[in-house]
């Protein structure tokens, strides 16, 4: 069997949506002839990172897990500065101008003090332990995952440095999404792209976005490697998440600073009291504080549900009892990892969604609708219809499987991609 060096910055114990995509390839490569050694940080930077300990107990077939030391304390003091850069600005008089001048600053370091992102200062512990595992057992290729960016500057100086082929694979957009980068970091990602064997992209515009940054005609070399589902994640369902006299909507992943979630709170608002009292909408995992203070303000703590951050197991219980899967999207170029969860439970999604990569992916599979996350009263109207149909007994379905996004066929392709 051929040995891959799969780098990615989170790994259990850590949690979250950042995992899963590792997890599930991993656990899959070994049918396909390849076994792996994961590099990644030994603790994560970010102060508020989700912890999820019942994946160590599940982990794929590994060779290892490298954990290199992972330097927090200047990760931290970046995060305090985006932080306060986003909110100074929001003050008046002398605070506003004091925030905006901490929003370029924010900016400046963003671009050059934390680069590629506030988790860098793993990078040359990872390229060590890296190569003190090559002595012992060498590599055949190397893997690297993004985001965050670091694990794929980590993944590139490892193929360097052990001289091995590199193939880069990117969950979503770098440089080209909503938030726009810097100069910086648009030569760098052009560099990698340029450097690595093959890249691999999460969505067919992303792949489109990157062979168009690579300037080459060489379209063999970006390649489409999807998120997925496992089938033998679906744990059985919880009878006691059930309420069949009402409406569930369920959305699960981190929901930060949203234009949709907001526009979701409008819409809910909106409604008819009576209206309400049919409808149940759970946004499970971490919310924005000040997405939960607008819940509370709008009268709304009965309508929409918060149960916090969950283990994965529990969260997938949530998805299979939802009569409608719920998808927030900001950026048009992004295409969450949660849709093709949604695919495998087999639940019809309502996004709240700009035109792009998520809402074509939806339409195309007929997985759904897609309403504007800039429209509340079109949302409202949406779930109006929605909800005049579940009275009437008229349950939305959908019965497309989506057997291209099953875990084991997704790996299938990444062996095809490792052997070159």
């Amino acid at each position: 069997m051929k040995h891959v060096l799969f780098v990615t910055y989170h790994f259990p114990p850590v949690g979250g949506v950042s995992v899963r995509r590792p997890l599930r390839l991993l656990r899959h490569l070994p049918d396909y002839g390849w076994r792996s050694t994961v590099l990644c940080a030994d603790r994560p930077a970010h102060p508020h990172a989700l912890r999820d300990r019942d994946e160590l107990e599940n982990l794929p077939p590994l060779e290892g897990v490298l954990r290199a030391p992972a330097h927090a304390l200047g990760a931290r003091a970046g995060f305090a500065a985006a932080r306060a850069a986003a909110y100074l600005p929001r003050r008046r008089g002398l605070a506003a101008r004091i925030g905006a001048r901490a929003a370029r600053v924010g900016d400046w370091s963003g671009e050059w003090l934390r680069f590629p992102d506030p988790y860098r200062g793993w990078v040359g512990a990872a390229v060590d332990a890296a190569e003190r595992r090559m002595r012992v057992d060498p590599f055949d290729v190397v893997f690297a995952t993004g985001p965050p960016w670091s694990a794929l500057l980590a993944g590139e100086r490892c193929a360097r440095r052990l001289d091995l082929p590199l193939v880069a694979d990117l969950a979503r957009d770098w440089t080209t999404g909503a938030k726009p980068s810097g100069p910086r970091a648009r030569r760098r990602e052009r560099l990698l792209l340029q450097r690595a064997t093959t890249v691999t992209a999460a969505s067919e515009g992303l792949a489109a976005r990157l062979l168009a940054l690579r300037g080459d005609a060489d379209e063999g070399r970006i390649r489409l490697l999807p998120h997925g589902y496992d089938p033998h994640e679906t744990p059985p369902e919880d009878p006691d998440l059930e309420s069949p006299d009402k409406l569930v909507l369920c959305a699960t992943g981190t929901i930060g600073e949203s234009r949709a979630a907001e526009t979701l709170i409008r819409a809910v608002s909106r409604l008819r009291s009576e209206e309400r009292e049919l409808l149940r909408v759970r946004l499970v995992g971490s919310v924005a504080p000040y997405l939960r203070r607008r819940i509370r303000k709008a009268l709304l703590s009965d309508t929409i549900e918060l149960p916090g951050f969950v283990q994965h197991s529990r969260a997938l219980q949530y998805q299979l009892s939802a009569d409608i899967a719920l998808l927030l999207v900001d950026d048009p170029h992004a295409l969450p990892a949660q849709l093709a969860e949604y695919a495998g439970a087999r639940r019809p999604v309502l996004a709240l969604a700009p035109e792009g990569d998520a809402s074509h992916w939806i339409r195309e599979r007929g997985l759904g609708w897609v309403e504007s996350p800039a429209s509340p009263d079109r949302v409202r109207s949406r779930l109006v219809d929605l909800l005049t149909k579940h009275r009437d007994g008229l349950a939305a379905t959908t019965t497309h499987e989506a057997p291209e996004l099953q875990a084991a066929t997704i790996a299938e392709s990444l062996s095809q991609f490792l052997a070159g």
